[in-house]
């Protein structure tokens, strides 16, 4: 038999950190041989060849964290070195607890194969959008108990987009839900090639365009899941969504300058959505928030940013919020670590922040009505059309195409219209100020 060994380095505080190592494919563990070294540890590892196929356990941050790792043949392996192996996904019983040290992995010969379905489809968007679909396709997987792989677009030598962040630096930083498999195309295409697909794109289904396939409130209805398996209906999807977006986490996020809690984020799409100050209502919006406000600013074009800051600070005499504009690193490279860790760093402000305020055009970034559904946070789009005669729907640009086509989230507000700017100041400043004065 093949041997790998794994070694667990293990920081011991009142209570002993515990893994889980469980069986890969099959739940019969009749194939699996073990031996131990220091504390008592059982781990079931089958794996066709010289590479074992780990499934580890860890706690992080109060949460669970499943990663898996392809173990080469006498390599060794930290605990901590796991959670950025090659992530499959993790099987049923048996399992035992373990609490070791290391541990000597003898594997069989049973036939390695992955479980769940797969998303087969080209995400060359942005990072907004491409994390809302990801966190729809892990909502569907989870309504049916499923794990899902999907594949991240390779990185391209010329791309001036920031969505070419490559994977091995995605994986860096972002902990992805524990259903949800992201894998090179590579890996997609060799692991994944006798799964099941969710198809999306297909007659009865709406498509995947428009943000239908990233807004929790229409996604259900832009994908069908295969064979027999039970079709998702509204309430079912949202709680999976709900679910799969409490297990998102970004980490090792380098950034600056950001209060921990109690502060509101303006957030300015510039760049190919650039449009003229006329068409929104921004200044207005920020001379109505409460005095004191801590305002963070992100936005992908600091010129055009200063152009609103200066407009508000004309009009405001005297500057009642404390704004706190955050280094912005301007570069042609657009794989600079510089650069990926400003977008990464913007996007978990936007995640921490009480409220956001959007000013982009047709009331849609995904960047941040993204990171507002998955935390959510309410936000208000300040655009009030190109129209001459403004509309005075509740709803307008792309929200208003949500709305009709099933529901436009809770989280969205349009300022076009006073009553919902109020409702957004109410909901936002007036209740959450109650809410800490009482826990004070």
């Amino acid at each position: 038999m093949k041997t790998a060994h794994i070694t667990a380095t293990l920081f011991v505080s009142l209570n002993v950190l515990m893994c889980i190592l469980l069986g890969w494919a099959k739940k019969d563990s009749r194939n699996v041989a073990t031996r131990m070294r220091g504390r008592d540890a059982v781990v079931l590892a089958k794996s066709p060849s010289s590479k074992a196929v780990v499934v580890l356990e860890l706690p992080d941050y109060g949460n669970t964290r499943v990663v898996a790792a392809r173990v080469e043949e006498s390599d060794v392996l930290r605990l901590k070195d796991a959670a950025n192996g090659n992530v499959m996904a993790a099987l049923v019983p048996p399992k035992v607890l373990v609490n070791a040290d290391s541990v000597t992995v003898e594997v069989s010969g049973v036939t390695e194969k992955a479980r769940g379905l797969r998303y087969d489809r080209v995400l060359e968007t942005g990072f907004g959008d491409r994390i809302s679909v990801y966190m729809s396709i892990a909502a569907i997987a989870a309504t049916v108990n499923e794990s899902v792989y999907v594949w991240w677009h390779e990185c391209l030598d010329r791309s001036e987009h920031h969505a070419e962040l490559c994977l091995h630096e995605i994986n860096m930083h972002v902990k992805w839900p524990a259903n949800l498999h992201v894998l090179s195309k590579k890996d997609f295409d060799k692991e994944t090639a006798s799964l099941p697909e969710i198809t999306y794109n297909a007659g009865g289904l709406l498509p995947s365009n428009q943000a239908f396939d990233g807004v929790y409130t229409t996604a259900w209805k832009t994908m069908r899941l295969p064979g027999m398996l039970t079709q998702p209906h509204k309430r079912s999807f949202e709680k999976s969504y709900r679910q799969v977006c409490k297990e998102l986490r970004f980490r090792n996020v380098e950034g600056n300058g950001v209060p921990e809690i109690g502060y509101t984020v303006l957030h300015v799409r510039g760049g190919d959505k650039r449009k003229g100050l006329h068409e929104f209502n921004t200044v207005s919006v920020l001379q109505q928030l409460p005095p004191g406000t801590i305002l963070v600013v992100v936005t992908d074009e600091p010129k055009y940013c200063a152009e609103i800051l200066r407009e508000y600070h004309l009009r405001q005499h005297n500057a009642s919020l404390q704004i706190v504009q955050l280094s912005v690193v301007e570069t042609n490279n657009s794989k600079s670590i510089a650069k990926q860790n400003k977008l990464l760093h913007d996007f978990t402000v936007l995640l921490g922040a009480d409220a956001i305020i959007q000013h982009s055009p047709y009331a849609w970034s995904a960047f941040s009505n993204t990171a507002s559904m998955i935390r959510q946070v309410p936000l208000l789009s300040t655009w009030k059309s190109n129209a001459a005669t403004p509309s005075t729907q509740k709803y307008i640009g792309l929200l208003a195409v949500l709305q009709q086509e099933e529901d436009c989230p809770p989280e969205f507000f349009s300022s076009n219209r006073p009553s919902e700017v109020a409702r957004f100041m109410e909901t936002t400043f007036v209740k959450k100020h109650k809410a800490r004065a009482g826990a004070a």
